[in-house]
């Protein structure tokens, strides 16, 4: 089931169409795979992405994944990274980051360095709503305890099977915005442990240093 747009026609076309999103292939298949839970076929696919270049990571520790993201993208302003998460992940405040209800969408994907709200300062959190139909060039991945692996099977959060699939299609949603790749950040607690065993299953490799 898909997940509605939340930003007006009047502000989407303020952002320039560099942003919006033509989902790869490759990748796509990827993640519909994880997904689903289909983690052998997931993880066949997983391998011929990263071959082809694009670039999965996980990383246990926020500040390696916004350093990468820095030192990555430096000198190319025309790129965009990050900070993507669910809409019902409760645990951003744990970790410095922020989310705002009403969100201005064109200076996260257009602003400047410097500004708060610029994607790339890496301080505002947006949500599969803000993010549907745009890409950018890495996103980092916040993970959060509203989807949870146990047992080879998701279990997503919701009151209703209609919830519970909103809250799978939004992870779909954030894993496939990345044009050169993604950075899933798993929170440093005990009960992620699992989500952190499945990425490494499937082939993601984990981001432990930044770039030289």
């Amino acid at each position: 089931m898909p997940v509605s747009i939340c930003f007006s026609a009047s502000s989407i076309w303020q952002i320039s169409s560099s942003f919006f999103f033509f989902a790869p292939d490759r990748p796509s298949k990827f993640v519909n795979e994880f997904i689903a839970g289909n983690i052998e076929q997931a993880s066949s696919k997983a391998i011929d992405i990263i071959n082809n270049g694009f670039n999965m990571y996980y990383t246990r520790n926020l500040e390696i994944a916004k350093n990468y993201c820095h030192k990555r993208y430096a000198g190319h302003i025309d790129k965009r990274y990050g900070l993507l998460a669910s809409s019902k992940n409760k645990e951003l405040k744990n970790y410095g980051l922020r989310s705002e209800f009403e969100l201005d969408i064109v200076t996260w994907f257009n602003g400047e360095i410097g500004d708060k709200n610029f994607s790339n300062s890496l301080e505002l959190v947006i949500s599969e709503f803000n993010c549907q139909g745009l890409e950018v060039d890495m996103p980092i991945i916040v993970w959060g305890k509203d989807l949870r692996w146990y047992n080879s099977t998701w279990y997503p959060e919701g009151k209703t099977d209609i919830d519970k699939v909103y809250r799978l299609n939004s992870y779909r949603v954030l894993l496939t915005r990345g044009r050169d790749g993604f950075i899933v950040f798993i929170p440093p607690i005990a009960e992620m442990d699992i989500i952190e065993k499945l990425f490494k299953d499937i082939g993601v490799k984990e981001l432990k240093k930044t770039l030289n």
